[in-house]
């Protein structure tokens, strides 16, 4: 993390630590919020993200929804309504206020979590104005040393755990995971730390010089393959997306600019829709009027076997099936492609300078 700036990620959904709520005895906190727009008449959830489970529902009847429970032990958790999903925010025993923009400060645990993430966004916000770099890097050590000390301070309740696991996401390989559990190794048996570690295995083994990965994805009634496009005898530049993502979304201009560019020199480009409703994915596909094949509903069947952590991820193939290159985007997508198409055959091993 050395000269880095921490990132506040996603990475702390699904850990897999003890923790329960419960009606069986009088509730020991309680949760209000204002019920989102279009929420009434549909179930809200309260779902524990540090295991995936929904641990309690509700039918929104009112202005203001409410849960009402026992917990043992303080969990991370986001509430559902219908298929929207809402704020997160940590379950523990009091009463939990949530305001209508997803702010929770009315708990010791929300309100330090709270905070840190109010510093985060005050730090990454003053970045944008230093111009020396010397001072970028002391602004992003100080902060960095925050985060380990915050850490430190929660290392047994939810927000260490979140804080860890982000840090941990940041990890490209398995060494460096290693290393960092070396310091924390009481986070070792969380599940999303074997998780993570599972896919630096999987991405070691799908790394830029090895052969492609094939995988099949059944979505109404037919079987799709990554092999029905790779090792083909043309370039194939995959794109691994979904439709709820920003970023995803953002990329698209310059990978139809690579299509128009590269199309009849030989690149082929196939979307891939992970982590989302195929329909959600068909219909963005069709507004984007991407002029591509796309693999829909593949969901976690890819990611998992290619230890994708984040979206969008590019990876480009060779004619002969070989990786190329992946984990890489703008300019030096554009340049990876560049060289490839002017290259011989097999092109040579690129990948992303943090998956080195």
């Amino acid at each position: 993390m050395k000269n880095k700036l921490y990132t506040l990620g996603a990475a702390s959904l699904m850990m897999a630590v003890a923790c329960t709520t419960s009606h069986a005895s009088a509730p020991n906190f309680s949760i209000t919020m204002p019920t989102p727009a279009g929420g009434q008449n549909k179930m809200a959830y309260l779902v524990n993200r540090e295991t995936g489970d929904k641990v309690d529902s509700t039918l929104v009847t009112t202005p203001t929804l409410q849960f009402k429970g026992t917990v043992d032990q303080p969990f991370y958790a986001r509430i559902l309504v219908g298929d929207k999903r809402g704020p997160s925010f940590i379950v523990e025993p009091g009463k939990i206020s949530i305001d209508k923009d997803g702010n929770c400060k009315s708990t010791k645990l929300n309100v330090a979590f709270e905070t840190f993430k109010q510093d985060y966004t005050t730090v990454a916000q003053s970045l944008d104005t230093i111009k020396a770099d010397s001072v970028r890097i002391e602004v992003i050590n100080r902060f960095n040393a925050r985060v380990d000390s915050t850490m430190k301070a929660h290392i047994n309740d939810p927000v260490g755990r979140i804080i860890f696991l982000d840090k941990a996401s940041e990890t490209r390989s398995l060494g460096q995971l290693d290393s960092l559990l070396a310091i924390y190794p009481q986070f070792s048996s969380l599940k999303t730390v074997q998780d993570i570690a599972k896919g630096h295995r999987a991405a070691a083994a799908t790394a830029p010089g090895k052969k492609f990965t094939d995988f099949t994805v059944n979505y109404e009634g037919k079987a799709q393959r990554l092999s029905d496009y790779a090792g083909k005898g043309k370039w194939l530049l995959v794109d691994f997306w979904a439709s709820w993502c920003g970023p995803c979304r953002r990329a698209m201009p310059m990978l139809k600019e690579l299509y128009t560019q590269y199309n009849d020199k030989g690149l082929d480009i196939l979307g891939v829709a992970v982590w989302d409703n195929p329909e959600d994915s068909k219909r963005a596909a069709a507004q984007m009027k991407l002029p591509w094949p796309q693999i829909l509903d593949a969901q976690k069947i890819p990611t998992d076997l290619y230890g994708i952590y984040g979206i969008p991820h590019l990876m480009l193939i060779s004619p002969d099936g070989t990786i190329v290159a992946r984990g890489i985007e703008g300019n030096e997508l554009r340049e990876a492609v560049a060289n490839a198409l002017s290259a011989p055959a097999a092109g040579s091993a690129t990948q992303s300078p943090t998956q080195q």
